[in-house]
């Protein structure tokens, strides 16, 4: 070993090194089975610990156990800020995403799968969201696994498509919990 522009020759990097021993990792939790009651339009997943319900035309969650009303949905829209509308110019990012439709965005599904576990369901759903008179927007993916236990995982993928401004507002998820009291001043 030499001197460096950091440490010179001899420099102790660490104190100790030892391998970590690796297992196969946690063991898998064991999940109670799932009923699944499913029409044309809604999809029911129940358990003792789960009540999950989607609806398969919009694309959303109605019902976590109670904790979900309504959602989530992909959202690249926000309120802009004065940055956002500077007044140095018409090269304002504000205006920009307004004249793409940013802020009238709607979701079209295209389709939505289910497949069907024991212990689990996974949901994929495929939506367009874009402005309605635009040829631009987001192509995008849901993908839901809703266990017995309760749990549950979102994945998302978007793709833009079509001439969009350099920046987005916002790349978030959007959803409506249930009311649950008011707080009082």
């Amino acid at each position: 070993a030499a001197d460096t522009a950091w440490a010179k020759r001899g420099h102790e990097v660490a104190w100790a090194q030892f391998e970590i021993p690796c297992g196969s990792g946690i063991p898998a939790a064991t999940s109670p089975p799932v009923k699944i009651t499913e029409s044309p339009t809604t999809l029911e997943v129940t358990s003792p610990a789960l009540q999950f319900s989607f609806d398969k035309v919009r694309a959303r969650i109605t019902n976590w156990n109670s904790l979900l009303r309504t959602g989530p949905q992909l959202n690249f829209w926000r309120a802009p800020t004065d940055n956002d509308n500077a007044s140095w110019g018409s090269d304002q990012d504000a205006n920009k995403w307004r004249k793409a439709g940013f802020h009238w965005l709607q979701h079209r599904v295209d389709s939505v799968t289910v497949e069907r576990g024991t212990d689990s369901v996974k949901i994929r759903a495929h939506v367009r969201i874009a402005p309605p008179v635009h040829n631009h927007g987001f192509q995008c993916d849901y993908v839901y696994t809703v266990t017995g236990n309760g749990e549950m995982l979102i994945e998302v993928h978007g793709v833009p498509y079509g001439s969009l401004p350099a920046t987005i507002a916002r790349i978030g998820l959007q959803f409506t919990i249930p009311e649950i009291g008011r707080a009082h001043v």
